[in-house]
Formats: structure tokens, sequence, C-alpha cells
């Protein structure tokens, strides 16, 4: 009886030794596959994704559209020996330019259309927008990506649009965040950290004793982010046709609730005016040349009932996935971003700080976008073509 026992608790003993070992080989395994980020990636390098967009969605694109991270995970060129002259372009959206090819882009057009002027590769573009970033996220944004490509010298950033909405939109109202630099240094409250880190998709290790740094932690989340996040993130917002921005302008059209007064933006354009001054502040520290960059829009008064029925924004709470939600009227949406331009041309004056007012150059008319604010194909050159010519002057 003894001598089963002993057996058997042996037996145990080997079979959890044996798994110990077996955690362990597998913990170094996954640490070299999936080693931590060493630096701040919008996106996951070298990725390619293929979309192909169709004109009755969206107006002015045609054609399949390839969108690709470069191995920094930007949507630009890989650096190489005949660059000489960097530009990193912030921004959401109407920055990224989801459904138009690399090609027709407009950060990609500026780099095309400056070094064809100068007959030259030496000009590089790097485009790090990302779908929803504010100015919050911009500031971060800043921060890190000038502090890592030193080589950087100039900064475009095209903000405005995603401030206006996250003061807007919320059922609850506006929820300011406490962010500051401190000798060189940008402090978060905790609560708000998790947030603003959200436009990098990687990012160094914070700390070396959670869950998610070990090498089975990062292997879950490379399967949660490839089988539930990102499928569910295109089911609800990238498509590959398009198609979703004609069910999402199906809940705008149907609404019954079209208001022509906007919220108290007094607190919005605070945090939004202190955040510009961060983004000046954080460019001159990088010794970086910075041109922030007004936001246009379609959104006018009297616009025609044809390009009316191409908005889709201007919803409170979550109007992309549930029908019978509040809008604003295309009138109140532009009195609200002519508000958040100003803000930004006024605090560029106040400082010195350079700025393009494209919202005043770019034509409200469905002739430069496919919606509310999305540049079509002819859009985009125009912005590409107005900043160039800022730019040689």
């Amino acid at each position: 009886m003894a001598s089963r026992v002993r057996t058997f608790f042996l037996n145990f003993v080997l079979i959890g030794v044996s798994v110990v070992v077996a955690a362990l080989l597998g913990e170094v395994v996954l640490r070299v596959a999936y080693p931590p980020p060493y630096a701040y990636f919008i996106r996951r390098p070298n990725e390619v994704r293929v979309v192909d967009p169709k004109p009755e969605f969206l107006p002015g694109i045609s054609g399949e559209a390839s969108f690709t991270s470069s191995s920094m995970g930007l949507r630009a060129d890989e650096i190489g020996p005949e660059h000489e002259e960097f530009y990193l372009v912030f921004g959401g959206s109407t920055a990224e330019c989801m459904y138009l090819d690399d090609t027709e882009a407009w950060p990609w057009l500026i780099q095309d259309l400056l070094n064809k002027a100068h007959d030259t590769d030496r000009y590089w573009i790097g485009n790090a927008g990302v779908s929803g970033q504010t100015s919050r996220q911009h500031v971060y944004q800043m921060h890190h990506l000038l502090r890592q490509m030193r080589e950087v010298k100039t900064a475009l950033v095209l903000v405005g649009a995603n401030d206006l909405q996250l003061t807007t939109r919320s059922e609850s109202g506006f929820e300011p965040v406490e962010i500051r630099l401190d000798d060189d240094f940008l402090k978060v409250s905790g609560d708000e950290f998790g947030k603003l880190r959200s436009p990098f998709m990687l990012h160094p290790e914070h700390g070396t004793d959670s869950w998610e740094n070990t090498g089975y932690g990062r292997l879950l989340r490379r399967l949660n982010d490839a089988v539930v996040e990102l499928p569910k993130h295109r089911s609800k917002y990238l498509d590959k046709d398009g198609a979703n921005y004609n069910q999402w302008r199906v809940h705008r059209r149907e609404s019954d609730d079209i208001i022509d007064t906007l919220p108290d933006l007094s607190a919005g354009l605070h945090e939004y005016r202190r955040n510009l001054n961060m983004m000046i502040d954080i460019a001159q520290r990088n010794d970086c040349r910075l041109i922030l960059l007004t936001q246009p829009t379609s959104w006018r008064e009297d616009m025609p009932a044809d390009e009316v029925a191409l908005l889709w924004m201007g919803g409170i709470g979550d109007h992309q996935s549930n029908p019978g939600c509040t809008y604003y009227t295309p009138r109140a949406l532009a009195e609200g971003i002519d508000t958040y331009n100003q803000a930004l041309v006024d605090v560029c004056e106040q400082r010195g700080a350079e700025y393009i007012d494209l919202a005043n150059i770019i034509p409200k008319s469905s002739e430069y976008f496919f919606d509310d604010m999305h540049f079509n194909e002819a859009g985009a050159r125009l912005m590409a073509e107005s900043i160039v010519e800022y730019l040689e002057e």
C-alpha cells in the first residue's frame, strides 16, 4: 500500500514538473515569436488591406484600393537613403483616407507632388492618421513619435472634426481629460491613460509583472485581435465596398428627431485649445516645424437635397449601430465646425504658429466629399495641391 502511494506521489510530481517545464519552454518560445514592441506603432507593421469601394456608396471613388502599413506601422513608403526631408501627418479618418488607395491619399500625394516639382526623391511623408482620434490622441502621438523619429522636421495635423463630435455626440455630456506636459514628460490622469494610448496598435510594455506582458498573454492578445476585435471593428465600421455608409445614411434620413441647436461647446473648446497649445509646445521641444490644418467639411445651411442624402454623421449616441437617434442639422454642424476651426486659427495667431485654413479652400461640395467630410479622389488631390502650394510659397 505504501509503495502504491509513493509511486502515485512520484508520478504526480513528475507530471507536475513536466507541465511546469513545458509551460516555461512554451513561454520562452512565445517570447521569441512575439517579442514586446520596441517602439510605438500606429498600426501593425507590414500589413496590407484591400478594399473595393463602390461609387454608389462612396461617390467619387472607384476601383480597388490598397491600404499598406510600412515596417514602422505607418501608411508610408519605406525610408531609403534617397530620403532627406521627412514629414509626418497626424489626424483622424480624414487623414487616414481608408477607402483611397495608398497613392490616392492626400499625404502620399503631397510627397509625390513635392518630389515631381523638385525632380527628386528626397521627400518622404508618413501618414499617422487613425480613424476617430481627437486632439487628445494627437498630443500623445506627437509626444512619442517625434521623439522616436528624430528625422521628422515637419508635422502636419488635420484636426477639429472629431473634437466637435466628442463634445456633441455623448448623451451624458462632455467629460474633459487632464493632460499636462511637465519637464518634457507627458502626464495623464490614470483613468484616461488607456484611452490616450489607443492611437498605438503596439507600444513598449509598461511594467513587467502583468499577464499581458508574458508570451502567453501576447499570444492571446494577438488571437483576440484577429478573431474578435478586428472582425467586430470591420463589421461595424469598415466593410469592403462601403455599404455600411448607406445604412448609416438611412439611420439619419429616417430619424424623427433632427435638432438645430448644439449643446454648450465651451468645455470642449477649452480642452481643444489646451491640446493645440500642447502640440505647439511638443513640436518646439523637438525642433519640429508644425503646421495645423483646419477641417474642411461639406456642411452648410443651404445644402441641396442630393448632398444632404450623403450625410450620416452628427448624431447623438451610437447612431452608427442604432436607428432612431437624434441628429443635428447641417446648419448646426457647420456652425460647430466653424467654431472649432476658428479656435485653431486663434491659437495659432496668438502663438505665432503656422496654419492652413483648408476649411476655406476646399469647396463644400460632393465634388470633393463622399459624405460629411471624407475626401473622394478629387478632394484628396485638392487637399494635397493646396498644402503643397503653401509649402512652396
